[in-house]
């Protein structure tokens, strides 16, 4: 497991990017949501709930909250409350996503554009949120395409990898999760961790590049 350099990273055709941890320094925000949703369940839920959303970072807010009632609420959520949680955490969510700090180069990266790459975002942020993430920060054209939930990154990048098999070799997936690890390797491309302050040391070791920040790269 080798840093990416920017001598890799040229020659590199097509980029999939998970979007909180990679572009933002968003994944704090979506803790303390977490917290929020769940706090009037006692500290011992909370702590429950947030280790669980930290070890499935990439994974959408409705699996995640459909998990923590029926494993430790002991309960199941119907779909009305699943929807109206849901749109209590992007309430929470939104305006501290899109003002809260890019990771070191990633918008210049991005604007850039330096070495004609064509750049795909696969994010558990809901889709139709994402994009209005995307629109307000004015990178939402820098994407050739982009895939929020329900969509599976799995599943995506299968998906469009049989569309663009041309460039398959020369393609790798930018991610902090275990989701975007997996999404990489079942798909045969290379898994670049994005170390953030929540450091996965075994998701570290099974990635084949890493990096802190992009300003190396530009």
């Amino acid at each position: 497991m080798n840093l990416l350099t920017k001598r890799l990273a040229k020659e590199i055709k097509l980029i999939f990017f998970d979007f909180d941890g990679v572009i933002k320094k968003s994944n704090e925000v979506k803790t303390q949501a977490f917290k929020k949703i769940f706090n009037k369940y006692g500290k011992d839920i909370v702590s429950k709930v947030v280790n669980h959303h930290l070890e499935n970072l990439g994974v959408s807010r409705v699996k995640k909250i459909s998990y923590c009632y029926s494993q430790f609420l002991k309960r199941p959520v119907n779909q009305n409350e699943l929807i109206s949680l849901s749109n209590d955490f992007s309430k929470l969510v939104v305006d501290s996503v899109i003002s809260s700090e890019y990771v070191p180069g990633s918008k210049e990266y991005l604007l850039e554009n330096k070495y004609e790459q064509e750049f795909i975002l696969i994010t558990g942020t809901p889709h139709d949120e994402i994009q209005f993430i995307l629109k307000k920060l004015k990178i939402y054209d820098v994407f050739s395409k982009i895939f929020g939930s329900p969509n599976e990154k799995k599943a995506v990048v299968k998906q469009l990898l049989n569309e663009r098999a041309d460039i398959k070799q020369k393609t790798i997936l930018i991610g902090d999760s275990r989701t975007d690890c997996d999404a990489a390797k079942s798909n045969n491309i290379p898994f670049v961790y994005r170390i953030d302050s929540y450091d996965n040391s075994k998701l570290m070791n099974e990635s084949d590049y890493y990096l802190k920040n992009f300003s190396n790269l530009i």
